[in-house]
């Protein structure tokens, strides 16, 4: 899942933090990737993996300088899936695509690997 923030006590900050703790790890391993740092985003860290993207302003080479190092951070982390519900966060979700390998069906192996993109 990708969002701009999760710092906000909002219904979908909630939602996303809760789905990414509560996904099957022996399915999936979530990442929360945040913009921005906040208590909530160090919380999820004791239970999940999680990356900070420090981004400004998107449309400026210090934003495409983060969306690449995010790009970069899919590719190695072998990650197949990018949600996002934000705007500043779909930008970043696109960059996905930038890695070609399809997506597994249901009957692959449980070493998926799902980017929670909470863009704080």
């Amino acid at each position: 899942m990708v969002l701009d923030s999760v710092k906000e006590d909002a219904g979908t900050e909630r939602l996303a933090a809760a789905l990414a703790t509560r996904l099957d790890h022996r399915l999936f391993e979530p990442h929360v990737c945040c913009f921005e740092e906040s208590a909530r985003l160090a919380n999820l860290s004791r239970h999940l993996r999680t990356a900070l993207f420090p981004l400004g302003r998107v449309y400026s080479p210090a934003g495409l300088r983060t969306i690449w190092r995010f790009r970069q951070y899919i590719v190695q982390n072998q990650i197949d899936v990018v949600h996002s519900f934000m705007t500043r966060a779909d930008i970043f979700g696109v960059s996905r695509r930038a890695r070609s390998t399809p997506c597994r069906g249901r009957n692959e192996p449980a070493e998926h690997r799902l980017l929670v993109h909470a863009c704080v």
